[in-house]
C-alpha cells in the first residue's frame, strides 16, 4: 500500500477539501479490500486443488457403489417376480398331481 505522510495528506485537503480526503481514503480502502480479495481468491483455489486430489477415489468409488446399487436392483425384481410365480403355484396346489387332473393340465 502507498504510503501517504502528513504533509500529502494536508496538501489533498488544501487542494480538494475534504471531498479529496474522502476519495483519497476510499481508494486506499477499495485497493486494500482487492488485495485481500485476491488472496482469498489464491487460498480457495489452492484449498479446492487439494479437495480434488484427495476426493478423486470417492468420486470413482461413488460411481462402482451406484453401478452395485443398480445391479441389485435388477436382481431383487427377478427375485421377486420368481417368488410371486412360486407363491401363486403353491397357492393353487398346481404341484399337486391330482389338481392337475382336475384342471386339465396333466
Amino acid at each position: 500500500m502507498e504510503q501517504f505522510g502528513l504533509p500529502t495528506v494536508l496538501m489533498i485537503v488544501k487542494e480538494f477539501g475534504i471531498p479529496g480526503l474522502v476519495l483519497l481514503l476510499w481508494y486506499l480502502s477499495m485497493k486494500s479490500q482487492n488485495k485481500m480479495l485476491d488472496a482469498y481468491r489464491e487460498d480457495t483455489k489452492a484449498v479446492i486443488e487439494v479437495f480434488e486430489k484427495k476426493y478423486d477415489n470417492n468420486i470413482i468409488l461413488v460411481k462402482s457403489v451406484e453401478k452395485i446399487a443398480s445391479d441389485q436392483k435388477d436382481l431383487i425384481t427377478t427375485n421377486t417376480e420368481a417368488l410371486t410365480r412360486l407363491s401363486q403355484t403353491l397357492r393353487f396346489n398346481r404341484l399337486c398331481p391330482n389338481v392337475k387332473i382336475e384342471m386339465g393340465d396333466g
